[in-house]
């Protein structure tokens, strides 16, 4: 009853919307669709007229959605060109939820930024280690003679199969972690700033000899930026937040923990523990420094 008497309001309103056009506009719906078919131009009536004029012509009536019951709507009642907003907006209405799959909601949600990232490894993975492409090498990071951007684009570099698969196994995880609470740009931001933060510290740190490659440190990063993100005292009441940082947190706790323990005991071979130790430490104090920024923003925007 009550969808019948809003279908007759939204009638009335596009009949008395003081905007007429020539020409008879037939609406009808397939599958809960609208098209719109326009006939031969025909001269203007008056509205009383109209109505009189429909009452004898059965071909002048617009059919509505399936569901609705069929209502007839006089021949220049129809909105013009110029109100053709209007005409959407009312058409909206109509439209059935149903017909939105839950892939096109989800399409508008969906991570890319992180797959960006894991798929540029791959490349340079296959480039370097099975096409065997030389100019592949200058992307690694020497310490000895390095150059402006290697140590962005050695965190796309990997020496093994085991070494790519570890890291981008942990990227996806955390990549969309840190995506889904700051965006593309801000997993972009976070994976460029910890990968060359890890990378500049250990060129201090390690040895002139030694050439660093993989995306660990940027990773490590991530593990940091993921939590840090979380915690704050809006937050501190919503079970769901305090659910995500517990189960991530632990798992980042250890194993920062673990790296540096090992790191203390002498290290790992072939491994740049100072590297996933620094990035840990740079996903951090990103984190501090963007939230002390944005605090002093609006505490000047309060005092104006």
């Amino acid at each position: 009853m009550i969808t019948r008497e809003v279908t007759k309001v939204l009638a009335f309103y596009a009949a008395s919307s003081g905007s007429f056009q020539r020409g008879t506009r037939n609406w009808s719906t397939t599958t809960n669709r609208f098209s719109m078919l326009t006939s031969p131009p025909s001269s203007k009536v008056p509205l009383a007229k109209a109505i009189h004029m429909e009452k004898k012509s059965p071909t002048m009536h617009a059919t509505m959605p399936c569901g609705f019951p069929h209502l007839t709507v006089p021949q220049n009642a129809m909105p013009s060109a110029v109100s053709r907003s209007r005409s959407s907006s009312l058409l909206s209405l109509y439209q059935s939820a149903d017909s939105i799959t839950p892939m096109e909601r989800g399409s508008k949600n969906q991570s890319t930024t992180v797959y960006a990232l894991i798929l540029a490894s791959i490349i340079l993975f296959i480039s370097d280690n099975i096409l065997h492409v030389r100019a592949c090498r200058a992307l690694y990071f020497y310490h000895k003679n390095w150059r402006w951007w290697q140590p962005l684009t050695s965190t796309f570099c990997h020496g093994s199969r085991s070494h790519l698969s570890g890291n981008l196994f942990l990227l996806l995880l955390f990549g969309r972690s840190v995506e889904d609470e700051l965006g593309s740009f801000g997993l972009l931001f976070s994976y460029i700033f910890c990968g060359v933060v890890a990378n500049l510290i250990s060129l201090v740190w390690l040895p002139q000899n030694t050439v660093s490659i993989g995306a660990s440190g940027a990773v490590y990063g991530l593990f940091a930026v993921s939590i840090c993100s979380r915690l704050s005292w809006k937050d501190i009441l919503s079970w769901r937040k305090m659910i995500e940082v517990g189960v991530l947190g632990q798992f980042v706790v250890s194993r920062v923990l673990e790296e540096a323990k090992t790191a203390a005991t002498g290290g790992v071979k072939g491994v740049n523990h100072v590297a996933h130790l620094a990035g840990t430490g740079a996903g951090v104090a990103m984190v501090l420094l963007l939230r002390g920024l944005v605090k002093n923003l609006e505490g000047k925007d309060n005092r104006k």
